[in-house]
């Protein structure tokens, strides 16, 4: 999908008008070991969520260190759901990858892979931690929006992330292993649909870097290639619901450095890249600290300021909450 300019941007926003939708559904769902989800594309939310010109001359330019744009001016740019991108940034990837010279044959999947949780730290390491608790900040660069996020998760299948919007308020999304559900101020509480609730089944697996041979079918090792400067080899396979996936990891650390997925928007399948940088080892294990995902219309960057891995995770974390 070709990347719109700015100018092409402005010129949908002046466009979109429309209703406000009644619900918001989550547009990604993640990780911290690999997985990123659905969102909308820009149009889409311009759309759906009432951008006018003027909300948008309002809204411009606002900062979440600063006096920022109203909630209203938030509501009606549409832009509070693409800060949901955070949380799956934050949920993500702690991974490997290969290391062969560049005349030599290609390694298995098997050899990739087991490279990749030796790359982490080890199976050991890895099962030794039960819960993490992780805390950082979040950018849209384009539309110099900004916010915080805590992301909270628990062996062998909870997590629930809170991100907390200058201008709008707090956005959250749990998954107990069951059943899931997600709010923000303008909807409220709702349950996981059954498309969100199969995403997050791949997405709160706390020890993905484990279980990929079982998460993802046909896992192949397609080539090496360049991300950026660094050459990486190619592992594709399919997602339990279906969905492609292209692992890169990096030839010469043996981690995961970028994970390309399609997800389904109100526009039809975009595609979603997520880079992962500045890994740092925590208590044995080596988990990165600095996420971008890269969308057809826009950026989400996000730096992980602290992670506390076997920090006390209440089973209240991930409790329905009640209406009010």
């Amino acid at each position: 999908m070709r990347r719109q300019t700015v100018s092409q941007m402005s010129r949908v926003s002046r466009q979109a008008n429309g209703t406000c939708p009644q619900g918001l559904k989550p547009l990604l769902v993640g990780n911290y070991f690999g997985t990123a989800e659905a969102v909308p594309s820009r149009e889409a939310v311009l759309k759906r969520y009432c951008f006018s010109r003027a909300s948008r001359n309002r809204v411009r330019g606002t900062h979440f260190t600063e006096t920022v744009a109203s909630r209203e001016a938030i509501l009606k740019r549409g832009r509070f759901t693409a800060v949901m991108l955070a949380a799956a940034m934050l949920a993500m990837f702690v991974a490997l990858g290969g290391g062969a010279q560049a005349q030599e044959a290609l390694p298995t999947v098997e050899q990739v892979l087991d490279r990749y949780v030796k790359a982490l730290g080890g199976r050991a390491a890895l099962e030794r931690v039960k819960s993490r608790v992780s805390t950082g900040t979040f950018e849209l660069p384009e539309d110099s929006l900004q916010g915080t996020i805590t992301f909270y998760a628990k062996a062998p299948n909870q997590r629930r992330y809170t991100l907390e919007v200058a201008g709008f308020g707090q956005i959250e999304q749990c998954f107990d292993g069951v059943t899931g559900w997600a709010s923000n101020p303008q909807t409220g509480v709702r349950e996981l649909s059954e498309q969100e609730l199969a995403q997050e089944r791949i997405a709160a697996d706390f020890y993905a870097p484990l279980n990929m041979r079982r998460t993802f079918s046909g896992l192949t090792v397609k080539g090496k290639e360049k991300v950026g400067e660094r050459e990486a080899y190619v592992v594709e396979g399919k997602e339990s619901t279906g969905g492609p996936r292209v692992m890169y990891f990096e030839a010469a650390t043996g981690l995961l450095i970028r994970v390309t997925v399609e997800r389904e928007s109100p526009e039809g399948r975009v595609t979603v890249e997520n880079y992962l940088d500045d890994y740092r080892e925590m208590d044995g294990v080596k988990i990165p600290h600095l996420l971008t995902q890269v969308q057809p219309q826009y950026r989400l960057i996000t730096h992980v300021m602290e992670v506390r891995n076997n920090a006390p995770v209440d089973e209240a974390v991930f409790a329905k909450p009640i209406k009010q």
